[in-house]
């Protein structure tokens, strides 16, 4: 199950952060305070630790034999499953109780959202302005801001280092140039 690597990365760190600036971002555009702090941290905190477990538990499960998508689900007793999945039963089992714990935390995420969304606003309350950090700027700044605000140095690095990954492993398809007919499925 190698869709263990893209839960470790998108599904924990993207979502996360799409959460922390929405429980930001959200009171400070309506100018309600955030329904329950505490229910947003425990969302969040059993996002981390369901998607930690998922996400090593397909990884376990991959390195047992579970290709990359499976029916497992699908699959009965007698009907191959035991076969097939047999040393990856543990695993499997952690992947569901971690899914369970990931849908009880996007409720509580979810939950905070919308009812900080539908929370009435106190009357006559003024929204305060939103807390934001001052930008530096090149112009008499430093030489390491300068540096680091040059935006074709960076375009430059990620070119580079885009080249340097992927150049070998292109380079090597190129040379070997193996043209196969492909699988005929029906």
């Amino acid at each position: 199950m190698g869709s263990g690597h893209f839960h470790a990365t998108l599904a924990s760190a993207s979502a996360l952060t799409f959460s922390g600036i929405s429980f930001w971002l959200l009171p400070n555009l309506t100018g309600k305070p955030l329904a329950s702090r505490r229910v947003a941290l425990w969302g969040t905190g059993l996002w981390s630790m369901g998607m930690l477990i998922f996400s090593n538990a397909m990884m376990i499960a991959g390195l047992q034999g579970v290709p990359r998508r499976a029916w497992v689900s699908g699959m009965t007793a007698g009907g191959g499953y035991d076969s097939f999945y047999a040393n990856a039963r543990w695993s499997l089992f952690a992947v569901g109780i971690a899914g369970v714990i990931l849908a009880v935390a996007a409720v509580l995420i979810f939950g905070v959202f919308y009812a900080t969304q539908l929370r009435q606003r106190a009357v006559n309350t003024p929204i305060p302005a939103a807390p934001f950090s001052r930008a530096f700027r090149s112009h008499g700044s430093g030489s390491m801001v300068r540096l680091f605000d040059n935006l074709l140095l960076w375009s430059i690095v990620s070119i580079a280092l885009v080249a340097a990954f992927y150049g070998p492993v292109l380079w090597a398809e190129r040379v070997m140039n193996v043209l196969l007919s492909g699988l005929r499925v029906w």
